[in-house]
């Protein structure tokens, strides 16, 4: 997992297993095109997201960002069902909810 702070319109992007997350936009490499032309994502800034993207992430490196700053990565992390035995007592009510519905599926 790696988190591009501050990386596109303001936005973190958040590369989380196979998921490109940033904003609204939660997609994989195969659906990246499309959004790229909607949102007019410069080369450059794909570039850096291909750089750093691998399709897969550790539970240590996930679990890393389970107390993250900004409650949009603590939210892809429960999301992808880490976490969720401290993210169920989030702060944040998105996080709060991605978690009980991880957690609601299994």
């Amino acid at each position: 997992m790696t988190v591009l702070r501050n990386h596109f319109n303001g936005n973190n992007t958040i590369l989380i297993n196979d998921r490109i997350i940033n904003g609204c936009q939660n997609f994989t490499l195969a659906e990246a095109e499309p959004i790229l032309a909607e949102f007019k994502v410069p080369a450059e800034v794909w570039q850096e997201v291909l750089d750093a993207y691998t399709g897969t992430s550790t539970e240590a490196e996930i679990m890393q960002y389970v107390q993250d700053e900004d409650w949009r990565v603590r939210r892809a992390v429960a999301r992808q069902g880490y976490g969720l035995d401290v993210l169920i007592n989030d702060e944040n009510c998105a996080v709060r909810d991605a978690a009980v519905a991880e957690l609601s599926s299994l």
